[in-house]
């Protein structure tokens, strides 16, 4: 079973949301669709997990730069995230114990391979990041 079919069977309403922005990555050509389910699936575990500071790879950084970048970034997030706010980027955070910890969560979650390249930054949901 593949993310997006994962992420469809698990939370229907979250993959519902997802459809807008990950046909318009799709449609931009910029990265694999592969990257682009990453995405989706990285930012379905944030949804699960609260309080996750996660540690992208640098093909689900890529996606998420282009994403940003977009005017609709925000109404997407809050279409995801609702009250709980916009995912937070934090370039040159991330950490090799938080890499480890999303790798372990996201090849768990959707058995499949997360990549071995981290990001220099962190993702998380603002006011669920822990003090």
């Amino acid at each position: 079973m593949n993310i997006l079919a994962i992420i469809q069977a698990k939370n229907p309403a979250f993959h519902q949301s997802l459809q807008p922005f990950l046909t318009r990555m799709e449609r931009s050509g910029s990265h694999s669709v592969k990257a682009i389910a990453q995405y989706a699936g990285l930012l379905f575990l944030l949804s699960q997990n609260p309080g996750l500071v996660a540690v992208p790879t640098d093909a689900i950084d890529n996606v998420l730069h282009q994403h940003m970048e977009q005017p609709e970034f925000a109404q997407d997030m809050a279409l995801l995230f609702g009250d709980r706010a916009v995912a937070e980027h934090l370039p040159g955070a991330g950490s090799e114990s938080g890499f480890a910890k999303t790798k372990a969560l996201f090849e768990r979650e959707f058995q499949a391979s997360y990549g071995n390249h981290a990001a220099a930054c962190e993702l998380f949901i603002k006011g669920d990041r822990p003090s």
